[in-house]
């Protein structure tokens, strides 16, 4: 075996081309990052204009699309703007919507905007992925979609954004099953609580911390970095075999709070 030097040492996903979508802030930020400092060319989806900042500032030659993770349109020129750039080996879906509402209160509005950008724009965003790779040739491939503890627990106030992760994790079923003779494999993670952006009235202060780190079992809030690592153990070749799977990443929150009622337990993947 030939002997390399560190800097002749291949990242793991050098070559390849990986479409995030979501990766504005948060845990889709995170992800990106991961897989750039991992060697890959990232394309980075989100609505907001600050995904531009965010792919400057990674390495590899990222691209922003700045657009709505729901429309086909974006999704098109994201998956075609990988295409472009690398071998086309990673899907990360990670945009969600969420208003904490009670189901009574509950708009048909922002029901559909809840189900139109979890679970729509993640079959959208599969299926442009899906033909894409499919015309390069077939996989291996990877589709990792980020989905939340909410898919398993009811949290009050949550009833849209809880039902379509839970869509979410059903989707990610279906697509393994269909999208593995080509070679892409499909999977999910589920977080806990995850201190973003978006939750940070439930942590910034050092007693709401405290409060939420006392209830799990690693006596820690969750970080966006701790979920990046797990989509990139799911779409790496570690995880050759693993298809159709939903990985937990919450500190083992689910393994001892079966019930949950907190108010202030907020979004776990940021608003779309």
């Amino acid at each position: 075996m030939v002997e390399r030097s560190e800097d002749q040492v291949m990242a793991r996903f050098d070559g390849e081309a990986v479409v995030v979508v979501g990766a504005g802030r948060g845990i889709g930020a995170a992800v990106a990052s991961a897989f750039a400092a991992d060697g890959a060319a990232v394309v980075l989806v989100d609505h907001r204009s600050e995904v531009t900042t965010r792919a400057a500032e990674l390495a590899g030659g990222a691209v922003a699309v700045v657009g709505d993770g729901s429309d086909a349109d974006v999704m098109e020129r994201a998956v075609g703007s990988a295409a472009g750039i690398g071998r086309l080996s990673t899907l990360v879906y990670a945009a969600a919507h969420q208003r904490p509402a009670p189901v009574l209160s509950l708009t048909p509005q922002e029901w559909d905007r809840a189900h139109d950008v979890g679970v729509k724009g993640a079959w959208l965003a599969a299926g442009r992925f899906a033909a894409a790779v499919r015309r390069q040739g077939g996989g291996p491939a990877s589709i990792v979609m980020v989905a939340s503890v909410h898919a398993y627990q009811a949290y009050p106030r949550h009833a849209a954004y809880g039902a379509a992760k839970a869509a979410l994790v059903g989707l990610t079923r279906s697509l393994a099953a269909e999208l593995g003779p080509l070679g892409i494999r499909c999977n999910a993670v589920a977080p806990g609580f995850i201190a973003v952006e978006r939750n940070r009235d439930a942590w910034a202060l050092p007693e709401q911390a405290a409060r939420h780190a006392a209830r799990n079992p690693l006596r820690r809030l969750g970080r966006p970095e701790d979920v990046a690592r797990v989509v990139g153990f799911l779409a790496s070749g570690d995880a050759a075999h693993v298809n159709g799977v939903c990985l937990l990443v919450d500190g083992g929150e689910l393994a001892i709070r079966p019930g949950g009622s907190d108010q202030d337990h907020d979004a776990l993947a940021e608003d779309s």
